[in-house]
């Protein structure tokens, strides 16, 4: 029986193009709850972004923000990992030497900071991601450290940051690629991470969880549920990792597999019935 469902929100859960998720998840989030399966929004945003897409359930959810960074049970913080102030100093002297096309983000526990260099980026986070921002003159001169550090990814810097950045990041840090970023956090830190911790709290086991996602910082989160389900617009590598691929993001293949798992008690031992088979792909 499944009693954790945690999804992935950009190109999974959310529309293309869309700023807030279709109505109708709100109605199966709060069914879920009700009958007592825990349901989890599992991203590379922040806290204060993803408050503004499921804010109703706020109090109700588990959050898995920065790609792991940050777990959180309602508003009470289950795990946060920090980076040094030295390494934070470092990643961004790295970028800038990556060239003047290559813009970061600095993200705390509740802000994302950026400097005038990182203007397109920030443009971006506050319009389409609904982010908490803030401008500095300089991010090298912050006196706190960050707890993920992301670079948007561009054609110009792409060759610097396979040859050079990650390379170098990798050896200490988890690197990792969602969509058009890059984000460097902590050793061992991963979606995955966060879900493992998750089950530990709630005493829940691989076999009891489904997870959804579409991009590469999905695929360590698979590997702790049974149940890994991609949306048919997923990366190749995220589809051959899961279990099942359901419909698009655009064809709300979540919203389709949840009101199946409500409508059929939730269980899957027996495998998928026919009647979400009949949605997915082959």
């Amino acid at each position: 029986m499944i009693k954790l469902i945690a999804t992935d929100i950009d190109g999974t859960l959310l529309e293309t193009g869309k700023t807030m998720p279709d109505p109708r998840y709100y109605d199966v989030i709060g069914r879920l709850l009700a009958d007592g399966v825990s349901f989890c929004v599992s991203s590379g945003r922040q806290y204060a972004s993803q408050s503004k897409l499921f804010g109703p359930y706020m109090d109700q959810i588990f959050n898995i923000t920065e790609n792991g960074a940050r777990v959180l049970y309602g508003q009470k913080e289950l795990f946060c990992s920090v980076m040094t102030k030295e390494d934070s100093v470092e990643l961004v002297k790295d970028t800038r030497a990556l060239g003047s096309e290559a813009e970061c983000m600095y993200c705390t526990r509740d802000t994302a900071y950026f400097s005038p260099l990182d203007h397109n980026i920030q443009e971006m986070m506050t319009r389409k991601f609904l982010f908490r921002c803030q401008t500095v003159d300089r991010l090298e001169d912050l006196p706190f450290p960050c707890i993920k550090y992301s670079i948007k990814i561009r054609d110009s810097i792409e060759e610097g940051l396979r040859d050079h950045f990650i390379p170098k990041w990798q050896k200490t840090h988890e690197v990792t690629r969602g969509g058009n970023y890059i984000s460097v956090m902590e050793k061992g830190v991963t979606k995955g991470s966060a879900i493992k911790r998750i089950q530990d709290y709630l005493g829940l086991s691989p076999e009891e969880t489904m997870v959804f996602g579409d991009n590469r910082n999905d695929l360590e989160m698979m590997k702790e549920a049974s149940w890994g389900v991609a949306v048919a617009n997923a990366r190749p590598v995220v589809k051959e990792a899961a279990r099942i691929v359901t419909a698009s993001n655009d064809d709300l293949g979540v919203l389709k597999i949840m009101e199946a798992l409500i409508r059929h008690h939730y269980q899957c031992d027996q495998g998928f019935p026919e009647e979400i088979r009949s949605f997915c792909e082959e």
